[in-house]
């Protein structure tokens, strides 16, 4: 009997115990739960936050870098560049005549260089024959020391069956001054030393040649003016002066603009020597209309 309300005793003492420690781990449960998501939602409040700053810093690279057309319009244009210009005038009639103009350059610019060749041929007939025939070739290398001056290496090389000088050749270093370098005028003037071989008509008929040697020294200039932006007035003059002739040129040329890279000259040339035969003009001259092509 003792024994048994010893055990009765302990009973109604642990019992009340146990369930004060059930009641207060529920509770504790209870108060680690909503603790626990709490912070779990903060931690993802906090990566979304993290994760939108991301999205802007990539959108404002994304902003900052050019666009693709941008891009393909800053690419570095192409060294070569080039003209080509063809005109051809015939008559028919009680006379039938016909005259043929060509001229072609090509040039190669590079940093400070700028190199070109241009090719010129002009020819002309009627019912007696062939009564005008040239041809010309030019190259160049040029240095550009600064924005208003340059050095340049030049051969030029001619030939006219109907001139006073059937054949002419120039080798010549020089110095150039851009004197006006604006929007709309621009003027160059150059001056340079060199050797020429000549071919001179001493008679016609029949028609014999004599070969002159020597230094040349030549000067020269070429004028722009860009009237508006589909018309441009180009003057160029030049002359080598050797110790038997004097050689002299003159391109006076307007040049108006149909489409894009298409355009029509007209153009008038002048050609003199001052040491001919007798018989034989100074001068040559040249008109011609052509179609410009720029490529």
């Amino acid at each position: 009997m003792r024994t048994m309300s010893i055990l009765c005793a302990s009973a109604a003492f642990l019992l009340p115990a146990l369930a004060w420690s059930q009641q207060e781990g529920v509770l504790a449960e209870q108060q680690v739960q909503p603790n626990s998501l709490a912070e779990r939602e903060a931690d993802l409040a906090e990566r979304e936050a993290e994760l939108a700053v991301r999205e802007e810093e990539i959108a404002a690279r994304e902003a900052a870098l050019p666009a693709i057309e941008e891009l393909v319009e800053e690419e570095e244009p192409s060294p070569w560049s080039g003209e080509v210009a063809l005109g051809y005038l015939s008559s028919d009639g009680n006379t039938d005549s016909s005259s043929f103009a060509g001229r072609v350059k090509v040039a190669y610019t590079r940093n400070a260089w700028e190199n070109w060749v241009e090719g010129k041929a002009f020819g002309s007939s009627d019912d007696n024959g062939t009564t005008a025939e040239a041809y010309e070739v030019i190259g160049r290398s040029l240095r550009n020391l600064d924005p208003k001056n340059y050095l340049f290496g030049q051969l030029e090389w001619k030939k006219n069956r109907f001139s006073a000088y059937t054949q002419q050749t120039f080798e010549k270093l020089g110095y150039g001054h851009r004197l006006l370098t604006g929007d709309v005028f621009f003027l160059n003037l150059e001056t340079a030393v060199g050797l020429t071989q000549q071919k001179a008509v001493i008679s016609t008929e029949p028609t014999v040649t004599d070969n002159e040697r020597g230094a040349v020294y030549s000067v020269g200039g070429d004028f722009t003016w860009n009237i508006s932006e589909t018309t441009t007035f180009e003057q160029l003059a030049s002359a080598n002066i050797a110790e038997d002739n004097t050689s002299w040129e003159t391109i006076t040329r307007l040049k108006l603009n149909i489409v894009n890279s298409l355009a029509l000259s007209v153009s008038y040339n002048i050609q003199g020597n001052t040491d001919v035969d007798d018989g034989v003009d100074r001068t040559d001259r040249y008109t011609s209309i052509t179609l410009d092509y720029s490529f």
